[in-house]
């Protein structure tokens, strides 16, 4: 029995000896054939031959992995791509692969990003922007390819020759022959078929005209009260009035009791919150819809938005006492916010004038975001903010950098949706959309 122990401890000593040495040998081999296979990817690279090389380079890795003979891949693949030879699918999956085994390569990224937005794939583009992001690398390319995939735009070529636009983002435009109303995506919430419609806020009551009838509408086309003729101009119904000027003055029009209040002002803004911005004998005041005084401020000018309304989020812009500051509903001032001129407000950072004659960028609490530096400024809105620089416009980011060029004649405010009106042309306005207005 002993015998038969040490025989069979021999030959498992044997037994494994061999298959080390079979071990060593397939290893040997399988090193010189890596190495061929490489040899043969260069050779058959230099001959143009791109599909047998990528099969000699897929060979080499399948037997190792190495960082450069992947990318020797890639680039391979790229090139069979301009030959025509690959398909492009195959070229992005090449650079999608090389880039998810080497992240911190920022090389990668900028070739794979730069592929996708020189073949206008900004969706791709965007998703692979957000994973560079996550991976923490960055460049100066890299920036740049995040500002044109961010701020990438759609432009809808239809032309409007007016457009009264208000905060919420709805717009009453005419292509010189019919009125109707954008909604802030940019869609038609009520179509352009009126010979006139005048400007709405968020809750779309609007007056509109066909032929000579004039009627106000609510946001479900019910007629809520029929016009004794056209008024001179419009502006916003809101909380059951519509500001309507007739002769020269201003009065509101209840749409209860379809009658005119009988007061008249020089000038009138949009109720909000049971209170308006009026003007009467030069000054600015706020009412109730009773015709009372609120507060006990009298403003020299009142910012008003393009379809009449004066109040956002609780606050709006006025001039006391030669300079414009930020005002609450009470006629308050909210802010130690001061500026030789200021924008609407919208939520975000105000834009002023400086005493440089510049403009700039504040806060509701008075801080300075960005300081005074540009010829015009439109205050913030959805994360960007129109300036003028060298007569044109473009737009900032809340970091203060320029991220759509400027190139416009005039521009309007980005709306919830991403969209915004610019001209190029006096008396023209067509709208330019963002691919990613969620982004950030």
């Amino acid at each position: 029995m002993k015998k038969i122990r040490i025989g069979l401890t021999i030959f498992m000593f044997l037994f494994a000896g061999l298959a080390w040495v079979a071990q060593v040998n397939g290893r040997v081999k399988a090193q010189e054939r890596y190495r061929q296979a490489v040899e043969e990817a260069g050779q058959l690279l230099e001959a143009g031959l791109f599909q047998r090389a990528l099969l000699s380079l897929e060979e080499a890795l399948a037997i190792r992995e190495e960082a450069d003979i992947r990318l020797l891949w890639r680039d391979a693949c790229g090139a069979a791509y301009a030959g025509g030879v690959v398909p492009k699918n195959q070229y992005v999956s090449a650079m999608e692969t090389v880039t998810g085994l080497q992240p911190d390569n920022v090389e990668n990224w900028e070739r794979l990003i730069g592929f996708c937005l020189e073949n206008e794939e900004y969706k791709s583009a965007y998703s692979y922007c957000a994973q560079a992001e996550d991976a923490r690398v960055s460049s100066a390319m890299l920036d740049e390819y995040q500002r044109q995939t961010r701020y990438s735009l759609l432009i809808r070529g239809r032309v409007y020759l007016q457009a009264y636009s208000g905060p919420e983002g709805y717009s009453a435009v005419t292509d010189g022959i019919r009125w109707g109303i954008l909604d802030p995506e940019g869609e038609w919430a009520v179509d352009l078929a009126y010979d006139f419609i005048g400007p709405v806020s968020g809750e779309l009551v609007k007056l509109t005209g066909v032929e000579s009838e004039y009627r106000v509408t609510d946001k479900k086309s019910m007629v809520l009260s029929v016009l004794d003729g056209k008024p001179d101009a419009a502006r916003a119904a809101r909380e059951g009035l519509l500001p309507l000027q007739r002769d020269g003055s201003w009065q509101y029009y209840d749409l209860e009791t379809s009658e005119f209040i009988p007061e008249s002002y020089e000038e009138a803004a949009s109720f909000a919150g049971g209170v308006a911005a009026v003007k009467e004998d030069g000054s600015w005041r706020l009412i109730d819809r009773s015709g009372n005084q609120v507060g006990a401020s009298a403003f020299q000018d009142v910012k008003l938005y393009g379809n009449g309304e004066y109040l956002y989020d609780g606050f709006f812009v006025a001039r006391e006492g030669g300079s414009y500051g930020l005002y609450n509903r009470k006629g308050e001032k909210a802010a130690d916010i001061s500026g030789r001129d200021m924008d609407v407000y919208l939520g975000e950072g105000v834009a002023y004038q400086g005493e440089n004659g510049m403009w700039g960028y504040m806060d509701k609490k008075g801080r300075i975001l960005i300081e005074p530096q540009f010829e015009d400024a439109r205050s913030f809105s959805h994360g960007l903010a129109g300036v003028c620089v060298d007569g044109q416009w473009g737009f900032i980011n809340s970091a203060g950098k320029i991220v759509i060029d400027c190139q416009y004649l005039d521009v309007g405010y980005f709306t919830p949706g991403g969209v915004c009106l610019v001209s190029e042309l006096a008396g023209e306005y067509y709208m330019i959309c963002l691919r990613f207005p969620d982004g950030k």
